[in-house]
């Protein structure tokens, strides 16, 4: 039998109800799922702003307040250090050539070894080259690519030999520039005066490469002359770095005075064990020796004393501001745009 229209109505309908509800329970599971997202992210930001307010840095307007004071006093101690560090940076000749260079050398020389000291009342021996020897002492050119490198090695060598005579250093036995400058990643130091402010703005962004220059060298001093090498190289304006150092005496004067054969051993960390004497007379003469020695009241005095033989490597930075003049004004115009 065929159904009736009232009941192809009623199927119609029923059919459209049941679409209408699934709509609806998708809907509902919809509104319920995004409801239980937005509870849980709500919970999640409280849990988060609860967190930030107990922290030592609370997310308010005096904390933005004063992480800008601080990174304009931090801007600000930025720049100062880098004018300090780069106070005593080297200005380079940029025209200087081979034969005026090689000429500056040889009369610096000469100079430098009439320095005060105890080799014979100068600084360094007579033949001394300050490790520049086939420029000082040979028929050497330097290369002309090579001069700005060398006049800022040899001003650092200048600088080192005045500074070791001028405290009070016994002798300098040697002094070489060891490699290339090595190029490490540095903070770039403000231009000038004028443009100060625009450095410092630019402080925590911009980076130069310093030039390292290293050094060894040995010389003799005495105490007192010594610690005042370390103090002048730690005040110097020319930023330095002492790597390693060590020093020794060539003898040790008490044991000399005891013993002269056992002097020069000791003080150089080369003693040998002595053999057991054969006899107790050989030890009883030793020990006469010693306490006889001992009966002539003072064995050393300070101002005999060997000095010290001190072994020194040095690290020297430039940080690039010395530049020459046209150098320096292109600088200022670049950090002023």
């Amino acid at each position: 039998m065929k159904p009736t229209k009232n009941q192809i109505a009623l199927l119609a309908i029923g059919a459209v109800a049941a679409v209408a509800a699934i709509v609806m329970g998708f809907l509902i599971f919809g509104a319920f799922s995004a409801k239980s997202g937005a509870v849980e992210a709500l919970d999640s930001a409280m849990a988060n702003a609860r967190r930030l307010c107990k922290a030592q840095i609370s997310p308010t307007q005096e904390a933005v307040d004063a992480l800008d004071a601080n990174r304009d006093r931090h801007a600000e101690w930025f720049g100062a250090a880098c004018e300090m560090a780069s106070e005593g940076d080297r200005a380079i000749e940029e025209n200087l050539n081979e034969a005026a260079f090689k000429q500056q050398l040889i009369d610096d020389a000469r100079e430098l070894a009439r320095l005060p000291g105890e080799a014979n009342g100068a600084i360094v021996a007579p033949d001394f080259t300050f490790g520049f020897k086939d420029y000082i002492a040979g028929g050497v050119l330097p290369e002309r690519e090579k001069i700005p490198l060398l006049q800022r090695q040899w001003g650092d060598i200048k600088d080192i030999v005045r500074l070791l005579s001028g405290c009070g250093a016994a002798e300098i036995t040697s002094i070489e520039a060891k490699d290339e400058p090595k190029e490490s990643e540095k903070p770039k130091p403000a231009a000038g005066k004028n443009a100060k402010k625009k450095a410092q703005a630019k402080a925590g962004d911009e980076e130069s490469k310093a030039i390292r220059c290293r050094y060894e060298l040995q010389f003799k001093a005495k105490p007192k002359a010594l610690a005042a090498t370390f103090n002048a190289l730690v005040a110097a304006k020319r930023f330095a770095v002492v790597d390693a150092f060590s020093f020794s005496r060539e003898e040790d004067m008490v044991a000399r005075a005891l013993s002269p054969d056992k002097g020069k051993s000791a003080a150089a960390g080369r003693e040998k064990k002595r053999k057991r004497p054969r006899s107790g007379a050989e030890s009883d003469d030793d020990a006469a020796v010693e306490i006889s020695a001992a009966k002539k009241g003072i064995i050393t005095d300070p101002k005999l004393e060997a000095p010290f033989v001190v072994r020194l490597s040095l690290s020297v930075y430039d940080f690039g501001s010395g530049k020459s003049a046209d150098a320096r004004d292109r600088e200022l115009e670049e950090v002023a745009e």
